[in-house]
Protein backbone atom coordinates (compact mmCIF):
# COMPACT_ATOMS: atom_id res chain seq x y z
CA UNK A 1 0.00 0.00 0.00
CA UNK A 2 1.42 3.53 -0.63
CA UNK A 3 2.54 5.81 2.26
CA UNK A 4 0.12 8.22 2.71
CA UNK A 5 1.49 12.38 2.69
CA UNK A 6 1.33 14.62 4.96
CA UNK A 7 -1.48 16.37 5.92
CA UNK A 8 -2.45 19.31 3.92
CA UNK A 9 -5.84 21.48 4.87
CA UNK A 10 -6.44 21.38 1.47
CA UNK A 11 -6.56 17.74 0.93
CA UNK A 12 -7.96 16.31 4.14
CA UNK A 13 -7.58 12.73 5.11
CA UNK A 14 -8.79 11.54 7.85
CA UNK A 15 -8.06 7.89 8.26
CA UNK A 16 -5.14 5.14 7.45
CA UNK A 17 -6.12 1.84 6.28
CA UNK A 18 -4.38 -0.41 8.61
CA UNK A 19 -1.55 -2.05 6.66
CA UNK A 20 2.04 -3.41 7.01
CA UNK A 21 2.99 -3.09 10.79
CA UNK A 22 0.36 -0.28 11.46
CA UNK A 23 -2.03 -2.45 13.81
CA UNK A 24 -5.09 -1.00 15.68
CA UNK A 25 -5.07 -0.83 19.19
CA UNK A 26 -6.20 -4.45 21.07
CA UNK A 27 -10.25 -4.40 20.83
CA UNK A 28 -10.49 -1.73 18.15
CA UNK A 29 -11.14 -2.72 14.33
CA UNK A 30 -8.62 -1.60 11.67
CA UNK A 31 -9.62 1.56 9.97
CA UNK A 32 -11.48 1.87 7.19
CA UNK A 33 -9.45 3.87 3.83
CA UNK A 34 -9.19 7.35 3.81
CA UNK A 35 -10.75 9.47 1.56
CA UNK A 36 -9.09 13.04 0.07
CA UNK A 37 -11.05 15.85 -0.06
CA UNK A 38 -10.40 19.30 -1.68
CA UNK A 39 -11.98 22.31 -0.17
CA UNK A 40 -12.63 24.52 -2.37
CA UNK A 41 -13.32 28.14 -0.89
CA UNK A 42 -16.36 29.18 -0.21
CA UNK A 43 -17.60 32.48 -2.49
CA UNK A 44 -17.41 36.02 -0.37
CA UNK A 45 -15.21 34.32 2.27
CA UNK A 46 -13.82 37.32 3.93
CA UNK A 47 -12.14 36.26 7.20
CA UNK A 48 -11.29 37.90 9.59
CA UNK A 49 -7.35 37.93 10.66
CA UNK A 50 -7.59 36.18 13.93
CA UNK A 51 -9.91 33.36 13.04
CA UNK A 52 -11.70 31.07 10.76
CA UNK A 53 -15.00 31.29 12.45
CA UNK A 54 -16.66 34.37 10.64
CA UNK A 55 -18.59 36.59 12.20
CA UNK A 56 -22.41 36.45 11.73
CA UNK A 57 -22.16 32.95 10.15
CA UNK A 58 -24.64 30.62 11.42
CA UNK A 59 -24.63 26.99 12.26
CA UNK A 60 -25.93 23.85 10.87
CA UNK A 61 -26.56 20.26 12.18
CA UNK A 62 -25.86 17.72 10.22
CA UNK A 63 -27.27 14.07 10.57
CA UNK A 64 -25.45 11.06 9.58
CA UNK A 65 -27.11 9.39 6.59
CA UNK A 66 -27.70 5.94 8.55
CA UNK A 67 -29.02 7.71 11.85
CA UNK A 68 -25.38 7.00 13.49
CA UNK A 69 -25.08 10.83 15.14
CA UNK A 70 -25.66 14.74 14.47
CA UNK A 71 -22.92 17.42 15.25
CA UNK A 72 -23.28 21.16 14.52
CA UNK A 73 -20.63 22.70 12.19
CA UNK A 74 -20.98 26.25 10.57
CA UNK A 75 -23.10 26.55 7.70
CA UNK A 76 -20.24 27.84 5.55
CA UNK A 77 -17.75 24.99 5.81
CA UNK A 78 -17.72 22.76 3.56
CA UNK A 79 -19.35 19.15 4.33
CA UNK A 80 -17.52 15.73 2.71
CA UNK A 81 -19.20 12.79 4.02
CA UNK A 82 -16.76 9.95 4.50
CA UNK A 83 -17.33 6.70 2.75
CA UNK A 84 -17.24 4.79 5.92
CA UNK A 85 -19.71 6.58 7.62
CA UNK A 86 -17.46 10.08 8.94
CA UNK A 87 -17.92 13.43 7.98
CA UNK A 88 -15.23 16.49 7.60
CA UNK A 89 -15.96 19.62 7.79
CA UNK A 90 -13.37 22.28 6.28
CA UNK A 91 -13.00 26.12 6.71
CA UNK A 92 -13.49 27.96 3.25
CA UNK A 93 -9.89 29.33 3.88
CA UNK A 94 -8.12 25.88 4.24
CA UNK A 95 -6.80 26.81 7.33
CA UNK A 96 -8.90 24.45 9.78
CA UNK A 97 -11.02 21.48 9.55
CA UNK A 98 -12.74 19.01 12.20
CA UNK A 99 -14.99 16.04 11.39
CA UNK A 100 -15.72 12.52 12.97
CA UNK A 101 -15.05 8.77 12.40
CA UNK A 102 -16.14 5.98 14.09
CA UNK A 103 -15.20 2.19 14.59
CA UNK A 104 -16.33 -0.93 16.05
CA UNK A 105 -14.39 -1.91 19.13
CA UNK A 106 -15.18 -5.61 21.17
CA UNK A 107 -14.68 -4.58 24.62
CA UNK A 108 -15.23 -1.41 27.27
CA UNK A 109 -12.13 0.23 26.96
CA UNK A 110 -10.62 1.86 29.87
CA UNK A 111 -9.92 5.64 29.89
CA UNK A 112 -5.88 4.77 28.98
CA UNK A 113 -6.67 2.27 26.35
CA UNK A 114 -8.57 5.23 24.65
CA UNK A 115 -6.05 7.91 25.11
CA UNK A 116 -4.03 5.07 23.42
CA UNK A 117 -6.46 4.39 20.55
CA UNK A 118 -6.33 8.26 20.01
CA UNK A 119 -2.23 7.79 19.73
CA UNK A 120 -2.31 5.51 17.60
CA UNK A 121 -4.80 7.52 15.37
CA UNK A 122 -2.45 9.91 15.68
CA UNK A 123 1.06 8.21 14.54
CA UNK A 124 -0.73 5.89 12.48
CA UNK A 125 -1.90 9.06 10.16
CA UNK A 126 0.95 11.69 10.70
CA UNK A 127 3.61 9.75 12.50
CA UNK A 128 5.53 9.19 8.75
CA UNK A 129 6.00 13.09 8.70
CA UNK A 130 9.42 14.19 10.43
CA UNK A 131 7.74 17.13 11.50
CA UNK A 132 5.05 14.80 13.68
CA UNK A 133 5.43 15.90 17.39
CA UNK A 134 3.12 15.01 20.17
CA UNK A 135 2.44 17.55 22.81
CA UNK A 136 0.19 15.93 25.09
CA UNK A 137 -1.93 12.60 25.66
CA UNK A 138 -4.50 12.49 28.50
CA UNK A 139 -8.16 11.22 29.39
CA UNK A 140 -8.80 10.07 25.39
CA UNK A 141 -7.63 13.09 24.36
CA UNK A 142 -4.04 13.98 22.47
CA UNK A 143 -2.54 16.68 20.50
CA UNK A 144 0.40 16.99 18.18
CA UNK A 145 1.80 18.92 15.73
CA UNK A 146 3.47 19.02 12.48
CA UNK A 147 4.32 21.32 9.30
CA UNK A 148 2.22 21.32 6.22
CA UNK A 149 3.80 21.49 2.71
CA UNK A 150 1.58 24.43 2.49
CA UNK A 151 0.45 26.15 5.47
CA UNK A 152 3.28 25.63 7.60
CA UNK A 153 3.08 24.77 10.66
CA UNK A 154 -0.67 23.03 12.21
CA UNK A 155 -1.95 21.97 15.47
CA UNK A 156 -4.39 18.85 15.75
CA UNK A 157 -6.33 17.40 18.07
CA UNK A 158 -8.02 13.88 18.51
CA UNK A 159 -9.92 13.01 21.19
CA UNK A 160 -11.69 9.05 21.23
CA UNK A 161 -14.54 8.30 22.97
CA UNK A 162 -16.44 5.02 23.55
CA UNK A 163 -20.73 4.65 22.70
CA UNK A 164 -21.44 1.37 23.79
CA UNK A 165 -19.64 -0.90 20.92
CA UNK A 166 -18.56 1.99 18.34
CA UNK A 167 -15.29 3.91 19.61
CA UNK A 168 -15.91 7.50 17.81
CA UNK A 169 -12.50 10.13 17.22
CA UNK A 170 -13.12 13.76 16.91
CA UNK A 171 -10.17 15.52 15.22
CA UNK A 172 -9.38 19.16 15.27
CA UNK A 173 -7.00 20.23 12.74
CA UNK A 174 -5.79 24.11 12.75
CA UNK A 175 -2.81 26.28 11.67
CA UNK A 176 -0.71 26.66 14.46
CA UNK A 177 -0.75 30.91 13.75
CA UNK A 178 -4.87 30.36 15.14
CA UNK A 179 -5.13 27.59 17.37
CA UNK A 180 -5.28 29.59 20.60
CA UNK A 181 -7.88 32.41 19.04
CA UNK A 182 -9.86 29.25 17.25
CA UNK A 183 -9.92 25.59 19.43
CA UNK A 184 -12.42 27.17 22.13
CA UNK A 185 -15.24 27.41 19.20
CA UNK A 186 -13.98 24.52 17.20
CA UNK A 187 -13.80 22.65 20.32
CA UNK A 188 -17.51 23.84 21.34
CA UNK A 189 -19.04 22.44 18.21
CA UNK A 190 -16.87 19.36 17.83
CA UNK A 191 -18.65 18.67 21.51
CA UNK A 192 -21.66 18.77 20.32
CA UNK A 193 -21.87 15.10 18.46
CA UNK A 194 -24.52 13.26 19.71
CA UNK A 195 -24.47 9.53 19.29
CA UNK A 196 -27.80 8.01 18.45
CA UNK A 197 -26.84 4.90 17.23
CA UNK A 198 -24.35 2.68 19.57
CA UNK A 199 -24.57 -0.65 18.73
CA UNK A 200 -24.16 -1.45 22.29
CA UNK A 201 -25.39 -5.18 22.34
CA UNK A 202 -26.87 -7.51 19.98
CA UNK A 203 -30.23 -7.47 19.19
CA UNK A 204 -31.96 -11.21 18.63
CA UNK A 205 -34.61 -11.02 16.38
CA UNK A 206 -36.22 -13.53 18.85
CA UNK A 207 -35.32 -14.13 22.81
CA UNK A 208 -32.00 -15.41 23.79
CA UNK A 209 -31.62 -19.53 24.41
CA UNK A 210 -32.38 -19.65 28.35
CA UNK A 211 -31.02 -22.35 30.28
CA UNK A 212 -31.67 -23.63 33.91
CA UNK A 213 -28.29 -23.31 36.00
CA UNK A 214 -28.65 -24.92 39.66
CA UNK A 215 -25.55 -24.78 41.97
CA UNK A 216 -25.94 -27.37 44.34
CA UNK A 217 -23.29 -26.19 46.38
CA UNK A 218 -24.94 -22.45 47.14
CA UNK A 219 -28.73 -23.93 46.90
CA UNK A 220 -29.51 -21.12 44.34
CA UNK A 221 -31.18 -21.73 40.22
CA UNK A 222 -31.49 -19.28 38.17
CA UNK A 223 -32.36 -19.15 34.20
CA UNK A 224 -28.79 -17.92 32.02
CA UNK A 225 -28.67 -17.29 28.33
CA UNK A 226 -27.11 -20.09 26.83
CA UNK A 227 -24.04 -17.49 25.01
CA UNK A 228 -23.26 -16.20 28.86
CA UNK A 229 -20.39 -17.90 30.93
CA UNK A 230 -20.83 -18.97 34.95
CA UNK A 231 -18.09 -19.50 37.39
CA UNK A 232 -18.37 -20.19 41.20
CA UNK A 233 -16.62 -19.78 44.15
CA UNK A 234 -17.05 -21.12 47.49
CA UNK A 235 -19.98 -18.71 48.50
CA UNK A 236 -20.97 -17.05 44.99
CA UNK A 237 -21.76 -17.79 41.87
CA UNK A 238 -21.05 -15.63 38.64
CA UNK A 239 -23.16 -15.19 35.22
CA UNK A 240 -21.13 -12.90 32.76
CA UNK A 241 -21.23 -11.96 29.17
CA UNK A 242 -17.82 -10.89 28.78
CA UNK A 243 -18.03 -9.22 25.25
CA UNK A 244 -20.85 -6.61 26.78
CA UNK A 245 -19.39 -6.25 30.37
CA UNK A 246 -22.08 -7.49 32.04
CA UNK A 247 -22.07 -10.00 35.02
CA UNK A 248 -25.28 -11.07 37.29
CA UNK A 249 -23.54 -12.49 40.79
CA UNK A 250 -25.72 -14.59 44.14
CA UNK A 251 -23.45 -14.51 46.70
CA UNK A 252 -24.77 -16.59 49.58
CA UNK A 253 -23.35 -15.00 53.27
CA UNK A 254 -23.94 -15.78 57.32
CA UNK A 255 -27.31 -14.27 58.72
CA UNK A 256 -26.94 -10.40 59.09
CA UNK A 257 -29.11 -7.53 58.78
CA UNK A 258 -29.41 -6.88 55.22
CA UNK A 259 -30.03 -3.66 55.65
CA UNK A 260 -26.48 -2.76 57.02
CA UNK A 261 -24.96 -5.23 54.91
CA UNK A 262 -25.87 -3.08 51.60
CA UNK A 263 -24.73 0.45 54.09
CA UNK A 264 -21.35 -1.53 54.62
CA UNK A 265 -21.18 -2.55 50.92
CA UNK A 266 -21.59 1.34 49.93
CA UNK A 267 -19.15 2.30 52.96
CA UNK A 268 -16.43 0.03 51.20
CA UNK A 269 -17.41 1.37 47.58
CA UNK A 270 -16.98 5.02 48.89
CA UNK A 271 -13.83 4.44 49.73
CA UNK A 272 -12.26 2.37 46.21
CA UNK A 273 -14.16 5.36 44.45
CA UNK A 274 -14.86 8.19 46.17
CA UNK A 275 -16.80 9.78 42.89
CA UNK A 276 -19.54 6.27 43.12
CA UNK A 277 -23.24 7.62 43.95
CA UNK A 278 -26.31 5.66 44.77
CA UNK A 279 -29.82 5.72 45.23
CA UNK A 280 -31.82 5.78 48.66
CA UNK A 281 -31.81 1.92 49.62
CA UNK A 282 -35.31 0.38 49.17
CA UNK A 283 -37.43 -2.44 49.91
CA UNK A 284 -37.76 -5.48 47.63
CA UNK A 285 -37.83 -8.76 47.04
CA UNK A 286 -36.14 -11.29 44.79
CA UNK A 287 -36.36 -14.69 44.30
CA UNK A 288 -39.00 -15.22 46.48
CA UNK A 289 -36.68 -13.36 49.58
CA UNK A 290 -37.80 -10.51 51.20
CA UNK A 291 -35.27 -7.51 51.24
CA UNK A 292 -33.74 -4.92 50.66
CA UNK A 293 -31.92 -2.75 46.60
CA UNK A 294 -29.83 -0.34 45.95
CA UNK A 295 -28.39 1.71 42.70
CA UNK A 296 -25.28 2.62 41.64
CA UNK A 297 -22.94 4.21 39.39
CA UNK A 298 -19.06 3.73 39.95
CA UNK A 299 -16.04 3.40 37.80
CA UNK A 300 -14.38 -0.42 37.67
CA UNK A 301 -10.57 -0.89 38.53
CA UNK A 302 -9.81 -0.51 34.85
CA UNK A 303 -11.79 2.69 35.04
CA UNK A 304 -14.89 1.81 32.88
CA UNK A 305 -18.33 3.88 34.14
CA UNK A 306 -20.33 1.18 35.43
CA UNK A 307 -23.92 1.19 36.74
CA UNK A 308 -25.17 -1.56 38.91
CA UNK A 309 -28.05 -2.75 41.56
CA UNK A 310 -27.57 -5.16 44.58
CA UNK A 311 -30.18 -6.76 46.46
CA UNK A 312 -29.65 -8.18 49.76
CA UNK A 313 -32.16 -10.15 51.97
CA UNK A 314 -32.03 -13.21 54.35
CA UNK A 315 -33.53 -16.82 54.19
CA UNK A 316 -33.45 -19.88 55.65
CA UNK A 317 -30.62 -18.58 58.13
CA UNK A 318 -28.45 -17.22 54.98
CA UNK A 319 -27.86 -13.74 53.53
CA UNK A 320 -28.62 -13.33 50.25
CA UNK A 321 -26.65 -10.74 47.81
CA UNK A 322 -27.74 -10.43 44.32
CA UNK A 323 -25.81 -8.13 42.27
CA UNK A 324 -26.34 -7.05 38.54
CA UNK A 325 -23.89 -4.91 36.44
CA UNK A 326 -22.82 -3.51 33.33
CA UNK A 327 -21.34 -0.67 31.37
CA UNK A 328 -23.35 2.38 31.81
CA UNK A 329 -23.95 3.25 28.07
CA UNK A 330 -25.86 -0.39 28.13
CA UNK A 331 -27.44 -0.81 31.54
CA UNK A 332 -30.92 -0.40 30.23
CA UNK A 333 -30.46 -2.97 27.55
CA UNK A 334 -29.05 -5.29 29.64
CA UNK A 335 -32.39 -5.41 31.72
CA UNK A 336 -33.37 -7.36 28.64
CA UNK A 337 -30.95 -10.27 30.36
CA UNK A 338 -31.19 -9.23 34.30
CA UNK A 339 -35.11 -9.17 34.60
CA UNK A 340 -35.74 -12.80 33.12
CA UNK A 341 -32.85 -13.73 35.60
CA UNK A 342 -33.67 -12.00 38.96
CA UNK A 343 -37.84 -13.39 38.11
CA UNK A 344 -35.93 -17.20 37.68
CA UNK A 345 -34.28 -17.10 40.90
CA UNK A 346 -35.11 -19.85 43.19
CA UNK A 347 -33.12 -20.94 46.49
CA UNK A 348 -33.45 -24.83 46.28
CA UNK A 349 -31.86 -27.52 49.50
CA UNK A 350 -27.82 -26.77 48.95
CA UNK A 351 -25.38 -29.80 50.26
Amino acid sequence: MKKLLPLSLAFIVFWLAACGNSTAPAGIAPAPVPLAVTAAPAENATPTPDTVIFPNVGQQSYSDPDGRFTIVFPANWQTVAQPSGGVVFVDPTGRAAFGVQFTPTDRQLSTDALTDAAVQFATTNFGSDPSFKILSQTNGVVQFKNDDPQLGATVNQIKAAQYGQMVYFTQITIVESLWAQTTPALQAMADTLHVLRTETLPTPTAPPAWVLYPSPPLGVAFLVANNWQVSETENAVTAEWHSSGMSFTVAVEPAQNAEQFLRAQLDALAKTDPAATHSDITVDTVGGIAGFKVDYLYSSPDDIKMAASSFAGESGGKLYHVKIAAPQPVFPTALDWFIPMLESLKVVSSQ
